[in-house]
């Protein structure tokens, strides 16, 4: 097998959207290679990045202004960048592979920050969207990685700029892009027809045994969901659970907010209607539930970017720039 005949399959998602079991499905195809969460392109391509910061001990921004300006001195330019990257990280797939598959899936939750880099580096690869409904997403999170307690500071940049990114990349690479739905892959009246689908805009073919086998998968490192061992079937059970976990006050607040941030063309893209969540949303009867998590939770939420001491110097250092201010 060459290095060239391994292609690789993004799987594009917020966290706790599904991910993890849809990378198990499409890898118990015996094309099909994966391991957990490769997480090798964010170091790679986010210095290409247009806007965002990353914190480190050599100063993130100034390695980036370096490299582009550095890269502006090669004939391709960027695209001499964007080559190697795919070079390595193609024989870095091809290594993990094994000698059957002909596709690699790279299944990184926070790769939604450089999803367009991915696209410019890998014109060749699969774009698999993989969309939730947000509040079931922001549900999740709370109930998996933190006991059902408010925690989602953690995730402001995959609830907010996460979502973002994923729908202006989505909106402008759909004709060689898929698009899909959690809701829609638990569902068995659905499944199979949605994964037929998927599987030939993956050039596979799809049988129905792929699904209910996919637990045959063993996905090797640490990462990914830590609940998809304890599933041996898929089930569509989680669906409407959120509605029992978004039933305090400040969260159903904050729900009805965040969907009215999202809007309704971004929900219309993702495959959801605004109108439909803001009714479920406004049914639910609050309880006092969860109220004094919440409120600790929310605060930290809130305030969180302006008492961290690391964010702060960085906000100074990125306000007073062009004063040639020092904060140390």
């Amino acid at each position: 097998m060459s290095l060239g005949s391994i292609t690789p399959i993004f799987i594009f998602s917020l966290p706790r959207s599904g991910s993890t079991l849809l990378q198990k499905i499409i890898a118990n195809h015996e094309k099909v290679a994966t391991t957990s969460e490769p997480w090798i392109l964010l170091p790679l391509l986010s210095p290409l990045r247009q806007s965002g910061s990353t914190f480190s001990d050599y100063g993130f921004e100034a390695s980036s202004n370096a490299l582009k300006e550095y890269c502006g001195n090669l004939k391709l330019g960027l695209g001499a960048y964007r080559q190697v990257v795919h070079e390595v990280a193609i024989k870095l797939y091809h290594g993990a592979a094994h000698p059957e598959a002909s596709f690699f899936i790279d299944k990184t939750p926070r790769y939604h920050l450089i999803v367009q880099e991915i696209i410019k580096c890998f014109p060749e690869a699969k774009y698999v969207f993989l969309w939730r409904h947000p509040i079931a997403t922001v549900s999740s999170l709370m109930s998996t990685f933190n006991d059902d307690k408010w925690n989602l500071y953690r995730y402001k940049v995959d609830l907010f700029n996460g979502l973002h990114n994923l729908v202006d990349a989505y909106e402008s690479n759909k004709s060689t892009s898929f698009s899909l739905n959690y809701e829609e892959l638990v569902n068995p009246e659905l499944n199979n027809i949605v994964l037929d689908k998927l599987f030939d805009y993956l050039g596979l073919v799809y049988d129905s045994e792929i699904k209910s086998s996919f637990q045959n998968v063993t996905l090797s490192g640490s990462f990914g969901d830590p609940n998809i061992k304890l599933k041996k079937s898929i089930s569509s059970d989680s669906v409407s659970k959120w509605k029992s976990n978004m039933n305090s006050v400040i969260r159903k607040r904050w729900a009805i907010n965040y969907v009215n941030w999202i809007g309704e063309e971004r929900l219309k893209t993702m495959g959801y209607d605004m109108n439909t969540i803001l009714t479920d949303l406004k049914d639910i009867s609050p309880t006092s539930a969860h109220l004094l998590s919440d409120v600790r939770g929310y605060l930290e939420y809130a305030l969180r970017p302006w008492i961290e001491p690391s964010l702060w110097k960085a906000k100074l250092r990125e306000n007073n720039r062009k004063f040639n201010v020092q904060h140390y």
